[in-house]
């Protein structure tokens, strides 16, 4: 039988900064999730006790909505919150810090239930909607009669372990129904051109965008049978990729590759460097612009230089191509600043970054098409890994 004994011993309205972390707390919060919780605070309100065990002092659960909570005594110094109180033995407190978050993620969506309620929940646009739309259930897979295997010619053992893990064959052709659009999905290779032009179907390309293998460094799932390519290798196994893109790429189009180096006996190797010099000296694209994907440094120990915090996007196109920063950007937030005193602070010498950089204004990689700049039904978005490649139909603006 269950034992119900509540261990809640009272509820009180408390100052944050006189709540005690709890050393033990495992549970580290990304930039992402607080400003999802400082979000959920603005738009809904606090609406779940922070819990804190009288015995020993310390947080049971709660820490990140303390940490909000001491960001806004900065403008509200006199904010209490909603504490509840237990009473747990160490040993007992240990095994809720360990369970009481986790036990909750162990739970299921019913892709019924969350599509009902997401239809009621109105959110502000913003990371809450974005999370939301998150939790809806993939789109339905449903093969397109038209679809003939045969297309593709594999290997039998290739066949067989496609088949194993994913249970389809090479050139099934999709179509995704969503409230996005019907996209098509076709299981082979961009760097077959039969593949990419039944995947089109006579339909051009605005933007794509590959994230292709690492060479030499990634352990693929052997069953695929996919192997790393070397980086003296990685050029001339890339150059059918970029044909492809090349071939059916509208004028105006981008093609992005997302793609960094690794280390080898203390340096970089330069099989990315290669990469871009080959698209510009070799197969004749235009090398537009460099972005930076910004992310956590992978957990790893590293000797004489910094753990990867981003990877580098290049921007390729093949004539003038579509650039309307006008539709993405924002107006900055920050104060502005004493340029003389920065200057001053700096030897008087000239600052060597931007002011849009001190503004935090932030470039960001997206374009909306209009349909008069659109000669084509769709806006096709091929994605491919070397493996894969699908046709997403992109939204338009008006």
């Amino acid at each position: 039988m269950t034992s119900w004994e509540s261990r809640i011993v009272g509820h009180e309205k408390v100052d944050p900064a006189t709540l005690k972390a709890n050393p033990l707390n495992h549970r580290l919060h990304p930039k992402t999730q607080r400003d999802v919780v400082r979000d959920s605070i603005n738009e809904i309100g606090f609406i779940k006790s922070v819990t804190v065990n009288r015995l020993s002092g310390l947080i049971v659960d709660g820490h990140e909505r303390v940490m909000q909570a001491l960001e806004s005594q900065k403008e509200n110094p006199d904010l209490l919150i909603d504490v509840e109180f237990v009473e747990l033995t160490p040993g007992e407190e240990a095994k809720a810090l360990a369970v009481l978050d986790a036990s909750s993620e162990l739970a299921e969506v019913d892709p019924e239930q969350i599509t009902a309620l997401l239809d009621v929940a109105d959110f502000d646009d913003g990371l809450l909607k974005e999370l939301a739309e998150s939790l809806k259930p993939e789109p339905e897979l449903i093969e397109d009669e038209n679809a003939d295997a045969d297309e593709v010619d594999l290997s039998e053992p290739r066949m067989d372990a496609m088949q194993k893990i994913w249970k389809v064959e090479p050139g099934n052709l999709y179509s995704i129904q969503s409230d996005k659009g019907n996209h098509r999905l076709l299981c082979g290779s961009c760097r077959e051109a039969k593949d990419v032009e039944r995947l089109l179907d006579g339909s051009k390309i605005n933007v794509a965008f590959t994230s292709p293998p690492y060479a030499s460094q990634r352990k693929y799932d052997e069953q695929t049978e996919f192997k790393p390519i070397p980086s003296d290798e990685y050029i001339e196994w890339f150059e059918s990729v970029q044909a492809n893109i090349a071939l059916h790429l509208e004028d105006d189009g981008s093609w992005f590759v997302n793609i960094k180096e690794h280390c080898e006996d203390g340096q970089r190797v330069l099989y990315v460097k290669d990469l871009t010099i080959a698209h510009v000296r070799q197969w004749e694209w235009m090398f537009v612009d460099e972005f930076c994907w910004t992310h956590g440094g992978t957990p790893k120990n590293v000797l004489r230089r910094f753990k990867n915090g981003f990877e580098p996007i290049f921007q390729f196109a093949l004539n003038k191509h579509k650039f309307r920063p006008g539709d993405v950007k924002k107006p900055s937030s920050a104060k502005e600043l004493d340029w003389k005193a920065m200057q001053k602070a700096n030897g008087g010498g000239p600052l060597h970054f931007s002011r849009e950089d001190m503004q935090g204004n932030k470039r960001q990689i997206r374009y909306k098409f209009r349909p008069d700049s659109v000669r084509h039904e769709s806006d096709n978005i091929p994605i491919g890994d070397g493996a894969s490649l699908s046709k997403i139909q992109g939204t338009r603006s008006t």
